[in-house]
């Protein structure tokens, strides 16, 4: 019975170190998390109180990719300036959070896009968006 219950984690680990959204959030210093919008669920990675999606996260720091939303963010502008617009979230803890969704449907956490590139709970999440792998 303890060798099935290692094998199950072993074997949930090893899928979960896959995954290179969550690998790509780890690698970044950030958090990963699911979020449930617009009828689905989006991976985001977190720094300190910095939210962005984790596909926009993986396309910077492999391809540098700049999605809508990275772009928004990094010239600081607002959701309604960005052509995005304001959708509710709700991770699987039921924390809610309000989120910038544009049309590539890349997402950023509103508060990350309000406060901008120079706020200080920022500073991970800029320092994730400069990787690459």
């Amino acid at each position: 019975m303890k060798f099935l219950g290692l094998l199950t984690f072993l074997l949930g680990f090893s899928a979960f170190a896959n995954n290179p959204q969550i690998r790509t959030c780890r690698i970044t210093g950030g958090e990963f998390h699911a979020v449930r919008a617009l009828n689905d669920e989006f991976g985001f990675c977190t720094y300190e109180s910095a939210m962005m999606d984790s596909i926009s996260l993986l396309l910077v720091t492999t391809s540098s990719q700049k999605t809508l939303a990275v772009q928004a963010f990094e010239s600081g502008l607002q959701c309604s300036q960005s052509q995005g617009s304001v959708v509710r979230g709700e991770d699987l803890e039921n924390k809610k959070f309000d989120l910038c969704v544009f049309s590539d449907e890349s997402l950023v956490e509103l508060g990350t896009l309000q406060a901008g590139p120079n706020a200080s709970a920022n500073t991970g999440l800029m320092k994730a968006l400069q990787m690459r792998f």
